[in-house]
Parts: C-alpha cells; structure tokens; sequence
C-alpha cells in the first residue's frame, strides 16, 4: 500500500511594506488626474464653478494693484520728493524737531516739537537765496530751493483752485527730475513765467497764451505760459501740480518751502539728527534707502508697534477681505459641489464595492475642488492683474489728476486672496465629501440614495451655537469702554466676529432639521410642492448647500436693512433744518483750503442766479476777521523770529485781553483748561459762540428775528450779543495726558452798564514765550442781549434760520459799523432764497450744476429729512438679491439635472410638461423661502444690534447745544423691521427663481420603450 506524504507546506511569505507617503502621494495623482477628466467632460458646471470663484477673486486683485500703485513706498516717492539730489529738508522755525526716517508717516519720530531752541543756522537771513546759501554752507552741499503755494484763477465766471510747485528747473534741470518733467516748450526763467501741467489743461488751464493767478497772500499775478509738463508735491499722498514757476517768495508766509540738498555723498543718518538740532526736517535717499535700526531710531513706547502695523496694514486687510471672500464662495459654490458628488454616487459606490477606501472616495471629490479652485484663482489673478493695468493705463491718459506710480503688484496680499480662494472651493467640496464616509452601495446601486438619517445632536448644537452667537454680537455691540483701556477692550472684536461665525454655523446645523420638518408639514400641499420638500428632505446634502448659500447672503441683507431702516427713522426723528424750508446756500471753496476769496465771488454768484431766475435773492453772509488780508499775520524769519497776529477780542469782567486769547491753554500738565475768558473774538473761524457776524440791519432782523430794541442797538453801532451764561465745564484728565471737557466750551459775553469792553491790537508770539500785545485800545460798545438759540437755532436744537460751518454764532454787527471800525470780513457763505416760497426742484438743480461747472463752491438746498439715496439702496438691494438668484438657480439647475432620469419616469406614466415644470418650480421656489426665512432671522441678530447702538447717542446737531449738566443722557434706542424691504428676498427673489425654473423646463424627456 502506498504511502501518501503531503509535503510541508511553504512559509507564507513576509507581507509587503506599506509606504503610507507613497499610496497618498499615489492616490492624489489619479484622483487629480480623473478630476481634470471630469472638468473637461462637464464644462458647462466646471465653468459655472470658476466664474462664481474668479469674480471675486479678480475684484479683490484688481484693487490690491490699484492700491499698492497708488500707495507708493518710501524708495518710490524719491524721485517726487528729492528729484536726484540725496536730501530735502525744510525749516520748522527755530524749533529742535525729533529726526525723521520717512516725513510722510508720523511713526517715524514724528511728534510734537521739543521745546529745546534750535542751534541758529550762521547766516540764515530772510528770504529764499539767503536761506539757501546758509544751509548750503551748513551741509557741505548746493541748496536748491523748491516751493510749494496755492491760489486761484477765474476764468469767465468759474474759479479755478491752483497747486503751484516752484522750481528753478532751468538751471538745475539734472538735480530736480522727478519733482517736475518737461514736455514741450521751455522752462521758466522769470517771476511772470509758468510751465502749465496736463492737469492744469485738464482742470480748464491754457496750453499757451497768458494766465492771472492770485496767491493765498491775495497777490495777483499774469503769468506767460511757456511750456507744457508734470510735476508733483510728495506730502501724505503725491498730488499733481497745475502750475510750475520759478520759487516763489510768498511761500515763505502762506506755502512750503524746502530746500534740496545737493552733493556728492550721502545724508547719513548721524547728519539727519546733527541738523534736526537746528531746525532741520531732513528727509535723506541714503536713510530711506538704508534705515536705522530700531536701536538707533530709539523710538518712544507704542510708536514702533504703530510702525508695524501701519507696515502690515495692507496685509491684514487683504486678509479680512479674503477670509469674506472665503466664506461668500463657500456658500455660493457649496451646491454645485454637492450637486456634483450626488452625480457621482453610482461610479463612487462601484468603486467602493472594488475595494476604494473612505479616503480615496473622498479624494476624488476634493481633487475636483483643488483643480478648479485652483484654476478659478489663477484666472481671477490673472484677469485682476490685467484689468488694474488697464485701468491705471486709462487713468494716465483721460484722468490725468488721479495720481500713479510704478505698476505694483503686492505678491503677500495677493497671494492671501489666491490662497483663500482655492481654500474656499475645497472647504466647500468638504461637506459632501464628508457623507461619503455613511455611503450605502446597495441602495445607491438600486437608485434609491437618500441622505442617511439626521442625527439629534446636531440641530442641538446648532441650538446652542446661534443661543452663544447672539449673546455673544449683542454684547459686543452693546458693550462701552471706560475710562481706561483694559484687556476687555481687546477681547470685544474678537467676541463679535467669533459670536456672528457661532450664530451662522449654528443656523447651518439647524437646516437639516428644518428641511425634515417641511417635509412632514407639506404632506397636505399640492403635489409639486409636496414632491419638492420631500426630495429636499431625502436628499439633505444638497439641499442644505443651497439653503446655506441663499441663507448666507439673506443674512447680510436683512442685517443691512434692519439698520438702515432704523438709522432712517432715528435721524427722521432727530433732524433739524438748517435753513428755512426751501432756502439754499453756497460755501465758497476758500473756506475749505484757507486761501483769500476772490472780491467777485458774491457778484459771480448773484449773477448765476439772477441769470436762471430774476426773481431769486441773494444774501452774503459774512464775520469779522482782522487776520484774512494781505500781510496781516506776519510769519517768523530766522530761528529767534516773532509772529505778529493781528486781534479783535471781547475782554470779560476780571480778565486781560492776553487771557482772553490764550484759549484757556493749560499752564502745565497738571492744570486742566482755564476757559473762563473766552468770549467774542473777531478773528474768523472760531468756536464756542465767539464769531462776529456782519450784515444790513434788515438781513440780520430778518433772519434772526430780532425784537425792536435788538434793532436799534444794531442801528445805533452797537453788538447784539448772546446772553446766555456758560456752564463751567467739567475736566477729566487723560491717562496719556490731555484734557477732556464734559461738554461743549461756550463762551460768553459779560454786559456792563448795557455795553461790552472789547480790545484791539497786535499780539506779537515769541519762539518760547507767550504774546506780547501792543498798539492796544480798548472800545466800548453798546449791545443788547438775545438768547444763544436766537443766534444758533438750528445747533441748540431749535427750528429755525441758523449760522453754518464749525463756528457758533457769539454777536450780530452791521456791515456800517464794521467799516466804521476799520474790521476786515470774511465771506463765509451765501444765502439763496425765492421769496415767491420754497426754490423750485428745477431751480435748485439749475443752481447746483451752474456752481459745480463754475467750482464756486459746495451748495445744499434744504428740503426737510431726506432718507439714503433711492439709487444706492437699489444697488445695493439688486446686489444681494442677485446672489440670492444665481445660489437659487445654480442648485435648481444642477438638480433638475440630476432628476433627468426620475423626470422620464415621470413621462412615462403620463406627467405633462406643466407638471415637470410645477415641481422645478417648487424645488427653487421652496428652497428659496425656507433659505431667506432662516437667514432674515440670522440677520435681526446682528441687525437689531448694531441698531440700538447706533441710535443711542445724540446727532450732531443736538450735541452743539445748549448742555445743562454734564455730556448728553442716552436716548431710547429705535430699531425698525423694514417688513416691506425683507419681503424681497423672502418672497419676490424665490418667486422669481421658482418662474426661471419654471420656464427652463421646455423639452420632453428622452424615453425609450422597454422591448418585451
């Protein structure tokens, strides 16, 4: 009998190593691979996906560029500043000054002056070539001297405001390239010469011929234009000039003068700080170029940190906008994404039954997001790089006084918004990749997937999140600081962004509940609906992409106009006319750059009206101003040199006139304010009713109403004075030093015998010592006394005819008594007036454009409250709804294209079109309300918020007035819901994209019968 021996069996062998790195780096590639297959396959969603990522992407690029262009680098403004000399530097009047890096930004030892004299510079002299020689010989070098001044021209009726760049380009035409460029024609070799700029032609200057310029020390001008060209004034932003003169004098007294250091080696920054102790601002290239180092700088505490993050400012902007960027494009392409892995549940289930892991599942559906992130990025930077190009290239050549340097594209910025946009589309591709880890292969391969069910916990947490947000932005919003800052001040914008995240993630895991339960309740509604919420309800994961992204931006909207709404109401409800209804007026542009008035602008003004109506009136309203002529204030001219200030003061009961101009200064760190002088002043722009107003005695009576007696003081040359008395402010020391008053400072008049003291003469200010008053004599006027409100209606709160500007009206004066006195005027204002009633809208439009064309200055109408522009709130209301549209249509069209299948079997048992069309409809209709229900709720958060505290405080208007005790109580916060406004996007917006849905359904669904 044989014997059968079975051989020993072999050893199994040794398990293959597994090289973790490698199988991920293995299964990226083919998932990357099969995503560029399915991108290019489906071209039509794969397009719809990068638009939706590279609009905003090219937006925020594009600005960035523009920005960064715009906002030139300290290397970049050279050339504007310095030409291809190795310093500026300029003359702070005999005053030690800290040394300066960069003079552009205060965070470079910028600050107030020292009180240390300066060194006195060994010839400085008084006038522009002296000053020159001096300093040359001070720095080893040549000085050139540059000036920059201001003024006006007229030319018909319209004035036009002049920046005036002086230069002696002709004869040092190497040193000044860059401060000033020549295009045709020749430089300027006399004091009547000019070289006129493209935005002097572009402002309405000559090319040629002859120009009449009068300066801010009110000297005119005729200058022969002898060139065309650029040039430029390097101060906080790079300005273009309109004209370019030799250096002119005045600037000594009403501009800038500068001097350019010219020589062989470099300004080192130990030379910055010795000439800093003569006066000097010296601002070097070598320094620019090369900076100290923070040791060397020694800067004071907190300025180094202020250096920082001026320095990273564009960055962390550009952050917050992407980290916006990055959650508007997760909820926008959030559907499409989900849309995309439903198509795709039959090929991943396949491959889940041959063996694919969870992971790579999940790797196929965000390597579809990578590519197209990363392709949308990538086509958004690089379109936002093309059209900031062409943009700054349309700029130079049709807007010429829009000012660019060098095309910068900011590489961290930009990088953060292409970062954020790639991360956006694969954090938006996460939510439904994620459900593949719970994916049933045989139901998905029977055709019957549905979402798997929801889990308690999860609209529990979202509960609990939206509770903690909202507790968390009411708080932050409603929260005030005190008098000192503590960590909790640093911690409330954290709280407010962190408590607006919490309460939207916490709606977001709420949705899925809220589809169930709309699924439930519509069992009795009509079946398209019916079909509609439950398909939603089966299908969670896409219907949740679509109601978040239509939550998100209902969100925003019903915040926006939950405050608007309320802002609306509160400033209806606290408004107060500036004029008397109907009336206009027109503030000259003088009044905004310090610059003389042209004696014709109240006759220009006159005739513009009288020329669109004869029957129109106009009223010059004007105040006493001695320092507003030619010379009147005379500037220092060496390091030891006075200023010399003209003064028209009331002097009250047991105060000097020097402590009536003092302004209540303190005397010393320790000592608050000491406003008890402060009284009437006839020196222009002031505050505290101690402006001098001048008219007829009819304009005055008129328009202030004055009693008889008020009317014969005026006739008789006499001051109608506010009587009212001050209260005695309350003074609160600040930690980093100053002073803070507990309401407005207002001074008052003292009447003694029916007369008021007031003295004149000349104030004369040393460089460390206080004023020195001579050639003083005292006048005594009769005056009568009114209430304040009378003089400042609309600032006390009351209706009526008002005073404009920043100054409050302390006393009337007759223009008679004015000339009687020798007081100068200023022109502050006209006043526009219809007395057949209210000024027509056709006449005031008429007014407004002729002013505009002419640039006379800023005009206003008053026609009672008027509520935001009709036209911005459009905008703004079209902008989000069209997001709310396209998120609304982009997942009903992505789902009726999954659905195509279930529509044939819906034709095949006889559904008409009609009834595909109705649950189309459905599907965008309901997922719309339930999306812009859930975030209008979302947004009254935030919204209701902001509103109260927006509306606690009192206007403007209401704050100049006449205080009792201490700062102004708090009002009653005013929040309105603005139900007609929500109903945009809660009803119109879904009803519109439930039609377009409606009608995309046109064709009849490709059936083929089943052969038997």
């Amino acid at each position: 009998m044989a014997t059968i021996t079975t051989p020993p069996l072999a050893p199994a062998p040794a398990a293959p190593s597994r090289d973790g790195v490698g199988e991920w780096r293995a299964g990226w590639r083919v998932a990357l691979r099969l995503a560029r297959r399915d991108v290019r396959r489906h071209v039509g969603r794969s397009l719809l996906i990068v638009i939706m990522v590279a609009v905003p992407v090219l937006l925020l690029v594009g600005g960035n560029i523009v920005f960064s262009s715009q906002d030139l680098t300290a290397a970049e403004r050279i050339p504007y500043a310095m030409g291809q000399t190795q310093a500026v530097a300029t003359y702070s009047g005999g005053i030690q000054i800290p040394p300066q890096v960069e003079p552009w930004f205060g965070y470079y030892g910028q600050g107030m002056p020292k009180s240390d004299l300066a060194t006195p510079v060994p010839g400085w002299g008084t006038d522009l070539a002296t000053h020159a020689q001096a300093l040359g010989a001070l720095a080893g070098a040549t000085a050139i001297p540059i000036t920059e001044d201001g003024g006006y021209t007229t030319i018909g009726r319209r004035q036009i405001d002049l920046q005036v760049r002086g230069v002696d380009a002709a004869r040092y035409s190497t040193q000044t390239q860059g401060i000033v460029r020549l295009e045709s024609g020749r430089w300027p070799t006399s004091s009547t010469e000019a070289v006129v700029t493209k935005v002097g032609v572009f402002h309405g200057l000559p090319s040629s011929g002859t120009l009449a310029v009068t300066d801010r020390s009110g000297t005119l001008t005729t200058y022969t234009i002898v060139g065309v060209g650029e040039g430029w004034i390097a101060a906080y932003s790079l300005q273009p000039v309109d004209l370019i003169t030799l250096p002119a004098a005045g600037a000594l007294e009403n501009g800038v003068a500068a001097y350019l250091i010219d020589r062989p080696t470099p300004v080192t920054w130990d030379e910055v700080k010795r000439l800093a102790t003569y006066g000097l601002q010296v601002t070097s290239r070598q320094v620019l170029l090369n900076p100290p180092s923070r040791e060397e700088l020694a800067l004071p505490d907190g300025v180094q940190s202020m250096a920082d993050n001026a320095a990273a400012g564009q960055a962390i902007t550009s952050a917050i906008m992407a980290i916006g960027l990055l959650l508007e494009t997760t909820l926008l392409v959030g559907p499409a994404f989900a849309v995309s892995a439903a198509r795709q549940r039959r090929t991943l289930a396949l491959a889940a039954s041959n063996g694919a892991t969870t992971a790579q599942l999940r790797r196929t559906v965000l390597a579809q997001a990578l590519v197209l992130g990363v392709l949308a990025a990538l086509v958004g930077a690089v379109v936002g790089v093309l059209g900031a190009w062409a943009v700054i290239r349309w700029s130079g050549i049709y807007r010429p006084d829009t000012m660019f340097g060098p095309f910068d594209v900011p590489v961290l910025p930009v990088a953060i918004i292409v970062g954020c946009a790639v991360a956006s589309a694969v954090i938006a591709a996460m939510i439904p990749s994620r459900g593949l880890g719970r994916l049933d292969i045989v139901a998905v391969m029977r055709g019957q997937s549905v979402s798997p069910p929801a889990l308690v916990r999860t609209p529990i947490a979202g509960i609990v999140l939206a509770g903690l947000g909202a507790v968390g932005v009411f708080w932050a919003v409603a929260f005030t600081s005190g008098a000192e800052r503590t960590w909790i001040d640093d911690v409330v914008p954290l709280v407010a962004m962190g408590g607006a995240i919490m309460l939207v993630i916490g709606a977001l895991l709420l949705v899925p509940m809220v589809l169930v339960l709309a699924g439930r309740v519509a069992r009795s509604a009509p079946v398209a609906i019916r079909m509609a919420l439950r398909d939603a309800a089966r299908q969670r994961g896409r219907a949740t992409s679509t109601v978040a992204a239509i939550l998100g931006g209902t969100a925003l909207l019903s915040a926006i106009l939950v405050v608007a709404a309320s802002d609306t109401a509160y400033r209806a409800k606290t408004y107060v006319p500036q004029l008397p209804m109907g009336q206009a007026l027109l503030i000259p542009t003088t009044q905004m750059d310090g610059s003389l008035a042209d004696p014709r602008w109240t006759q220009n003004v006159t005739d513009i009206a009288r020329g669109i109506d004869p029957a129109l009136q106009v009223r010059e309203v004007a105040l006493v101003d001695v320092t507003r002529t030619s010379g009147a204030i005379q500037k220092p001219s060496g390091p030891n040199g006075d200023t010399i200030v003209p003064f028209f003061v009331a002097v009250r009961t047991g105060c000097t006139p020097a402590k009536a101009l003092d302004m209540g200064a303190p005397k010393d760190a320790n000592s608050p304010p000491d406003t008890s002088c402060l009284s009437l002043n006839g020196m222009g722009m002031g505050d505290a009713r101690s402006a001098i107003l001048v008219g007829t005695v009819a304009q005055l009576v008129q328009t202030y109403t004055l009693d008889a007696a008020a009317e014969a003081t005026l006739r008789a040359g006499g001051l109608v004075v506010s009587g009212d008395k001050a209260v005695t402010p309350t003074w609160t020391k600040f930690p980093e030093g100053g002073w803070g008053a507990s309401g407005p400072i207002l001074g008052q008049v003292d009447i003694v015998d029916g007369r008021v003291s007031i003295a004149r003469g000349t104030a004369t200010y040393g460089s460390e010592s206080g004023p020195t008053l001579s050639n003083v004599t005292t006048l005594s006027l009769a005056a009568t006394p009114v209430p304040a409100a009378t003089l400042n209606a609309t600032d006390a709160g009351v209706p009526g005819p008002a005073f404009h500007g920043m100054t409050m009206v302390g006393a009337l004066m007759t223009v008679e008594t004015a000339k009687s006195l020798s007081l100068p005027t200023q022109t502050i204002e006209t006043r526009i007036f219809d007395p057949r009633g209210p000024l027509s809208a056709e006449a005031g439009a008429a007014l407004s454009q002729s002013f505009a064309d002419s640039n006379l200055g800023w005009f206003y109408v008053e026609r009672g409250f008027q509520p935001y522009d009709t036209v911005l709130a459009a905008i703004v209301l079209s902008f989000i709804g069209l997001i709310i549209l396209v998120a609304t249509l982009v997942s009903t069209a992505l789902s009726t294209a999954e659905t195509q299948s279930m529509m044939g079997t819906f034709a095949a048992v006889g559904a008409t079109r009609s009834t595909r069309r109705n649950l189309a409809a459905a599907q965008a209709g309901s997922l719309g309300v339930i999306g812009a229900l859930l975030g209008t709720l979302v947004g009254f958060v935030p919204g209701i918020a902001l509103a109260r505290s927006f509306t606690r405080y009192p206007t403007e208007s209401v704050a100049y007035g006449e205080y009792t005790q201490g700062a102004p109580a708090l009002l009653d916060p005013t929040v309105v819901i603005p139900w007609l406004q929500l109903a945009i996007p809660v009803i119109a917006v879904p009803a519109l994209a439930a039609l377009l849905a409606w009608l995309a359904i046109r064709k009849a669904p490709t059936v083929t019968r089943r052969l038997t």
